[in-house]
C-alpha cells in the first residue's frame, strides 16, 4: 500500500491513507499520468535509510541512500489531475471508485501538510501486494 510520510513527526493530525486500492491501480494510474504529462507515481516515492537497511534486513542504516521531499502543492496538484480524469472515466479500470477515495485522502493529508510547511513524499509497503503482482521496485540502483 501506497503511504504518506511528512518531515514532521508529529503534525497533529493522521496522515493514514489506506493505500491498498492506489498500490492495485499503480499501473493503471502510471499510464494515466503518463498521457497526462505527469510524474509516475513512483516519483513521489522515496525512503529513509532506516527503511531501506530494515527492507535489507540490515540493522545499520546505509549511508549513501538520501530521503527526498517534495512540497505539498506538487502533490496536490499531481493528485488532482488523476482525480479529474478517474471523474470524467469511471471505466477507465477496474476499482476506480476505491482509487478515487484514497485520491481524495491523500489530497486532504497534502492540505493539511500545506498548512504547517510540511514536506512529504510516498513509501510503499511492498510486502502486503493483494494482487500477487510482483513488487515495484523500491530501492535505487547503488
Amino acid at each position: 500500500a501506497y503511504y504518506i510520510v511528512l518531515d514532521i513527526d508529529n503534525p497533529g493530525f493522521s496522515t493514514y491513507v489506506n493505500g491498498a486500492a492506489i498500490a492495485e491501480a499503480a499501473d493503471d494510474l502510471d499510464s494515466i499520468a503518463s498521457r497526462l504529462s505527469l510524474p509516475d507515481l513512483d516519483d513521489f516515492l522515496s525512503l529513509s535509510r532506516l527503511e531501506v537497511g530494515k527492507i535489507l534486513e540490515d540493522e545499520s542504516p546505509l549511508s549513501d541512500i538520501e530521503e527526498h521531499w517534495f512540497n505539498p502543492a506538487e502533490g496536490i496538484v499531481f493528485f488532482e489531475r488523476l482525480i479529474k480524469y478517474l471523474q470524467h472515466n469511471p471505466y477507465a479500470f477496474k476499482n476506480v471508485q476505491a482509487v478515487l477515495i484514497e485520491l481524495f485522502e491523500y489530497q486532504k493529508v497534502l492540505y493539511k501538510a500545506f498548512q504547517i510547511n510540511a514536506k512529504w513524499h510516498l513509501s510503499l509497503d511492498f510486502w502486503i501486494y493483494s494482487s500477487g503482482k510482483q513488487p515495484r521496485a523500491l530501492l535505487p540502483v547503488v
